[in-house]
């Protein structure tokens, strides 16, 4: 029988996918709501457009149009009939671009140009400010490679005086070269800074290292927190000014922790076959986020972060000592990777290993771990936590408050022990494991009916993450759901369901087309987007349940003593 607690549930309500995109090919990466037009505008990689659904019957969208853009569009945003979509240059280390569009007729609003490789696009609360995260991320290095651009962030100043009647006023460039000096005390403060890797004849500047992923706007518009991906930190920038005022490393999860751990092997068993061993492992991890989100809560700003991790890695070049490759990450196992004896001692053999206790097959960082600078590691240390993290905003800077431990994986145990871990190309269990596990992705934070929620996705084995952070210290998994159909075959048109979710987007109910609350989901690997309705109901027992198709776990909201 129900509690009489009231919650929130998932329920799938549509879909759609092209049945023109292929496989793989990014056609759905990140999407955007017009709620007066009630379209969805998502941007497309493989047909290098932005295409435009109605949503009006969520249950069945349609595809009306499709803006062509010439080169890739990376993300787009919506505000009071205005799209914004960002779009790269043909050279990726060239000026990209920021294109406006009218929601309604699609007529072209301009042109502005921002920085290399704008990889995420907002406007500020109000709509006065459209905010671009321009990652510079580096051709490669050595010889005609060498070509590492600044991250930035451009901020321009937009006026919107109708439905999509705009103007803009001026852009100012966030940028990073006042922490130029400041390398080295940002490395000891624990932001990862090595671009270029020692190659002979390459330096790399802090702003040519820093590689801004995303943005969110505090909830008061005063402030905007800019994931470093690449660098485990999140820039502040004052709004007022349009500079950044802080630089805030996000520190490190310990996996050896009760209710942190990971699986980190898929050769667990005593036979080195894939199986589900969630449990302390010696290691810890960079948080490094890709998405993120602010709330208010008891009248303070909090910022959430999706805890993806990201690697490192350039194309081989011809360097000034040759053939140049860079690549951070290396398997535990691997014979260059030596483990500090004192520390280590005889479990150094066995954690190289596979079995029960073996992590030899875990993906690591090679660029950290060696604090005593003696050539042999004296932390195993990986990218990304498989988590989701909450930070009260203290003046400029973040402060740690909880996370959510290994509670995604356990779900994912949970529900799926089949396919557990299983990447979004390939059903075998076990298969993400060695590297960044269900690998959170995105995060949306919406309040319904007096309780504050977070919903994130996760881009390998798929699904979305439901967590009631009412009380922002002590994160609770309410549901996870996965549309993915793991029975059928993978990488052919309409088969395996919704495959890698790249971009989640909350529609609150006085903007949605069906009058519930709803989550937009884009899947850049099957090219589906999913639309996702939250209802209010008694939370039933712990259990599973079938909604709209979809399996869902639900917990009890657990409170802490």
């Amino acid at each position: 029988m129900p509690s009489a607690f009231a919650g929130v549930t998932m329920v799938v309500t549509g879909g759609y996918r092209d049945p023109a995109s292929g496989f793989e090919t990014t056609a759905a990466e990140i999407a955007a709501y017009d709620p007066v037009s009630k379209r969805i505008f998502g941007t497309n990689s493989e047909t290098k457009t932005l295409d435009v659904l109605d949503i009006s019957n969520p249950a069945a969208p349609v595809k009306i149009a499709a803006l062509p853009l010439g080169t890739d569009p990376t993300s787009v945003t919506v505000h009071n009939g205005v799209v914004a979509v960002a779009v790269t240059s043909a050279v990726k280390t060239d000026p990209g671009t920021v294109r406006l569009f009218h929601a309604g007729t699609f007529a072209p609003l301009g042109t502005h140009t921002v920085g290399s490789l704008p990889d995420m696009v907002t406007f500020n609360r109000d709509g006065t400010k459209l905010l671009v995260a321009n990652e510079g991320e580096p051709s490669g290095y050595g010889g005609a490679l060498n070509v590492d651009p600044e991250g930035s962030i451009s901020i321009l100043d937009i006026s919107i005086t109708g439905y999509g009647v705009v103007s803009v006023n001026g852009t100012t460039t966030a940028g990073f070269n006042a922490y130029d000096a400041q390398k080295a005390a940002l490395q000891t403060s624990g932001v990862r800074i090595f671009g270029g890797n020692g190659i002979a004849g390459v330096t790399t500047s802090v702003s040519q290292d820093f590689e801004p992923e995303y943005i969110t706007v505090s909830p008061d518009n005063t402030q905007a927190f800019v994931s470093l991906q690449e660098n485990n930190a999140v820039a502040t920038i004052d709004l007022a000014t349009g500079a950044v005022v802080a630089v805030t490393p996000l520190g490190t999860r310990d996996f050896s922790q009760p209710g942190k751990g990971m699986d980190a092997s898929n050769r667990d068993s005593a036979t080195n076959t894939a199986a589900i061993n969630i449990g302390a492992k010696p290691v810890l991890g960079f948080r490094s986020p890709d998405g993120m989100a602010s709330f208010t809560h008891n009248g303070e700003t909090y910022v959430v972060t999706a805890n993806e991790g990201d690697y490192r890695a350039y194309a081989a070049a011809a360097g000034p000592a040759g053939t140049v490759t860079f690549a951070e990450e290396v398997k535990v196992s691997a014979v260059g990777y030596n483990l500090d004896d004192a520390k280590y001692g005889p479990q150094e053999a066995v954690l190289k290993g596979n079995g029960p206790d073996g992590i030899g097959s875990l993906t690591v960082t090679g660029q950290n771990g060696d604090t005593d600078g003696d050539g042999d590691m004296d932390a195993i240390m990986v990218v990304g936590t498989r988590d989701m993290a909450i930070y009260k905003v203290n003046g400029n800077t973040l402060e740690y408050r909880a996370d959510t431990g290994d509670s995604m994986e356990q779900a994912v145990a949970a529900q799926y022990s089949a396919n557990f871990n299983a990447s979004h190309t390939s059903n075998a269990a076990d298969g993400r494991s060695t590297a960044k596990g269900p690998e959170p992705e995105g995060v949306v934070v919406a309040e319904i009916d007096g309780k504050r929620y977070a919903f994130v996705i996760a881009e390998r084995i798929g699904g979305i993450f439901m967590y009631d952070i009412s009380d922002p210290d002590s994160p609770e998994l309410e549901q996870y759901i996965n549309t993915r159909i793991f029975t059928d075959e993978m990488g052919i048109a309409g088969k395996g369901g919704d495959l890698g979710p790249e971009g989640v987007l909350f529609i609150p109910a006085e903007d949605s087309p069906n009058g519930q609350p709803m989550l937009a989901i884009s899947h850049e690997i099957s090219g589906s987007y999913l639309f996702v309705s939250l209802a209010t109901v008694p939370e039933p027992s712990t259990g599973l349940l079938a909604l709209g198709g979809a399996a869902v776990m639900m917990r009890r909201r657990r409170r802490n003593a």
